[in-house]
């Protein structure tokens, strides 16, 4: 089942891509008919072709090949013969249209990429709701530990209920590095069954949180605290902490259990309270909208989207009890008692308005990111974030495995403007190139001898290889 679950992945992957790559030499075909230019094949991938074939009377073929992580509209260039015979004559090639003309036909493929990025940005938004996972709001199960500490679960509809204070690390280099750690201020300890106590710091790293499992008693972790906590930089607290499992010992001792004491914050007539960013401050009535019989903080939640920003009536806790997590036996395994509590879950669908602004505003944001990724690369920061088709690949299975739809359909929509803005680049190869010099014949009015053109064109194509054979590399030793 899980091969055939890979296989699948594997095949919907290349469909993904392959439609993409499509969509946009669509572009350039469609551009390059409008003014005349003669096109001669039409192909979805390079190497031999698999399938080669054009509709009767038609001048263009219709072609399939072997490698198919790209793809290419064969035009003709000047006129005179092509390889299939065809006479083609000046004004049906692309030196004999105006620059203009065949500065759109280059553009066409970025153009229909950008336009496709949006539109599957728009259906991520528009026909799913929005999904959520909240670091300080908690679900609880009936009958647990959580719910006998006199946890409240929160309920936005009611705008009732608790939440965590949480504290995240502060540390750039925690936040650069993906590895982020949520400090939850439980002031745990653990019990050894000599009746040692250490002090625990409890964590949840936010690379084990996704929409598919979201339970606390498999997300927490817990390490041996010690006061060089805050000395250590540029490490995750495995690196510096003893980590505390239900197998482990101290002074020889067995764990006995782990006690969680949750500083919780709760409604309560007349006081207002914010806990966002790890810092808990009273908020004024008037730095709140009161719509719909909530409270909000508009300056950090305009549209009203997140549940732990509804403040109304929330003040500290005191009535919270401590959870003991007891070490079972159980199949002869060693494990701690379930506490029964869950990080909060929204799925809801959000006003159209936000929706539409919702798209424009995801690709604003990955344009920017891209662009800011790609100048990084020159002064030599922002390769982790460099992928090649083995590090799509495993972000798309990951998503199909553990995000569902939804969120195949917005990844897709980000690699379309990535592909997008990279074809920009003015590197042979890339539609990019195709246009500089466009630009360099129009503003010199002299053609680029093509003798220059092939010297560049074969340098940077080697130099294009090679940086995708590293990155390929690069993702294939990070997947395994």
């Amino acid at each position: 089942m899980q091969i055939l679950q890979t296989i699948l992945t594997i095949l919907l992957f290349i469909v993904c891509l392959s439609t993409l790559v499509m969509i946009h030499e669509a572009g350039h075909l469609a551009m390059a008919k409008l003014f005349g230019v003669y096109c001669d094949d039409y192909s979805i991938g390079f190497g031999p072709a698999l399938f080669h074939k054009k509709r009767k009377n038609a001048e263009t073929y219709f072609s399939i090949r072997a490698v198919l992580f790209g793809g290419f509209v064969s035009m003709a260039s000047d006129e005179g013969e092509l390889p299939s015979g065809v006479k083609v004559p000046k004004e049906r090639s692309l030196k004999g249209i105006k620059k203009w003309k065949a500065a759109l036909i280059m553009s066409a493929g970025i153009i229909m990429n950008v336009l496709l990025s949006i539109l599957l940005l728009f259906i991520f938004n528009v026909a799913f709701p929005a999904k959520g996972l909240y670091s300080d709001v908690v679900s609880i199960e009936p009958g647990s530990k959580a719910e006998s500490a006199q946890i409240v679960p929160f309920n936005p509809d009611t705008n009732e209920g608790d939440a965590f204070i949480v504290f995240s690390d502060p540390r750039a280099d925690y936040q650069a590095s993906g590895s982020a750690i949520l400090y939850y201020d439980t002031d745990a300890v653990a019990t050894f069954e000599n009746g040692d106590a250490i002090s625990v710091l409890a964590t949840v790293q936010e690379a084990k949180v996704n929409f598919s499992n979201y339970s606390l008693d498999s997300l927490f972790e817990y390490y041996e605290h010690y006061t060089e906590y805050e000395e250590k930089e540029g490490t995750i607290a495995a690196n510096f902490a003893r980590p505390i499992t239900p197998d482990s010992t101290h002074n020889n001792s067995k764990l006995k259990s782990i006690t969680l004491s949750f500083t919780m914050i709760h409604k309560e007539e007349g006081k207002f309270f914010i806990c966002v960013g790890g810092y808990l401050r009273d908020a004024d009535i008037s730095e709140l909208s009161y719509i719909d019989g909530k409270y909000y903080f508009d300056e950090l939640d305009p549209n009203h989207e997140h549940p732990e920003y509804i403040l109304a009536n929330y003040s500290l806790s005191d009535y919270v009890q401590d959870i003991v997590l007891n070490v079972n036996t159980i199949n002869g395994e060693k494990k701690l008692e379930a506490m029964g509590m869950s990080l909060y879950y929204l799925e809801r669908y959000l006003p159209f308005g936000t929706r539409v602004s919702n798209t424009f505003r995801q690709f604003g944001q990955a344009s920017s990111l891209i662009f800011t990724t790609i100048g990084g690369l020159f002064v030599g920061r922002g390769w982790e974030n460099v992928g090649s088709v083995v590090g799509a690949y495993a972000q798309s299975q990951t998503i199909v495995s553990q995000f569902g739809a939804s969120y195949l359909i917005y990844f897709w929509g980000l690699i379309s403007i990535n592909l997008a803005i990279v074809n920009l680049l003015p590197f042979p190869g890339l539609d990019g190139w195709q246009l500089l010099v466009l630009a360099i014949e129009g503003i010199t009015r002299k053609q680029v001898p093509e003798k220059v053109k092939s010297i560049v064109s074969v340098i940077g194509f080697v130099l294009l290889f090679a940086f995708m054979a590293a990155i390929i590399v690069k993702d294939i030793v990070g997947f395994f």
